[in-house]
């Protein structure tokens, strides 16, 4: 009798595991960006450009440097290649985005994208505030500074702002936060696994804005896994830059 009360106890102090808690603020942060759009086209209607976006004039289709839509329809995904200014990824997402509206034959609607883009921006947000609490609690091992950090993160006007802005520049601040932390978590514990992330991540951001190009992100991502005087690594350079 008392062994199966030790292990009822046992089995109720068992931790959580520790992925729940990151996994909840992801969660959480990105109902929240939810939970604002969705307010301010409930409440704050009339001051919402077409009743949807956030800004006045801030469709994805009307932001500088930006593919638009008709010339993706017409020409088709080369477009990207051919007549993009800023790295093609966000570009290659709204083409992404406007196929449920083309697949079918119609023309692609901006109204449609944008509203798409908000979901994206939503999932973006609630994962640069996942890795701020990932961050902290590393630093000091407390779960409740890494929520006090996050929730921080989430209340801010400025965080909120830049990251439903439609343009490239959420994609882009999410992508570096978790480019920088798991290079952390490399330099911290030298797991390759953390290294392939972080550059992973790196070349998402490099995808989006102009972060680093990619005769440089090769020499990165060899100086990584082989060392920085491997004797491929020193041939590179002499082919890419002449010394």
């Amino acid at each position: 009798m008392s062994q199966a009360v030790s292990a009822t106890a046992t089995k109720a102090r068992r931790p959580l595991p520790h992925w729940l808690a990151p996994a909840v603020i992801w969660v959480v942060g990105s109902l929240w960006i939810l939970t604002i759009l969705q307010w301010m086209r409930i409440f704050r209607r009339d001051q919402l450009e077409q009743g949807v976006i956030l800004r006045l004039g801030d469709s994805a289709d009307s932001a500088w440097q930006t593919i638009r839509l008709w010339e993706m329809w017409t020409l088709g995904p080369q477009v990207l290649w051919q007549m993009h200014i800023y790295p093609p990824l966000y570009d290659g997402i709204r083409f992404l985005f406007m196929l449920p509206d083309t697949l079918p034959g119609a023309p692609p609607t901006a109204l449609a994208v944008d509203k798409r883009l908000y979901w994206l921006s939503a999932v973006l947000f609630g994962l640069v505030a996942m890795v701020i609490y990932l961050w902290i609690r590393d630093l000091t091992d407390n779960g409740w500074w890494a929520l006090s950090g996050s929730l921080l993160w989430m209340l801010l006007p400025s965080s909120i702002s830049f990251m439903t802005i439609l343009n490239q520049t959420g994609l882009a601040i999410a992508s570096m936060a978790v480019a920088f932390y798991f290079l952390y978590r490399f330099l911290r514990t030298r797991r390759n696994i953390y290294a392939a992330v972080f550059l992973g991540s790196l070349l998402i951001a490099s995808l989006t804005r102009n972060v680093v190009q990619v005769h440089v992100f090769l020499i990165l991502c060899v100086d990584t896994y082989m060392g920085h005087n491997h004797p491929i690594l020193l041939l590179y350079r002499f082919l890419v830059f002449g010394f």
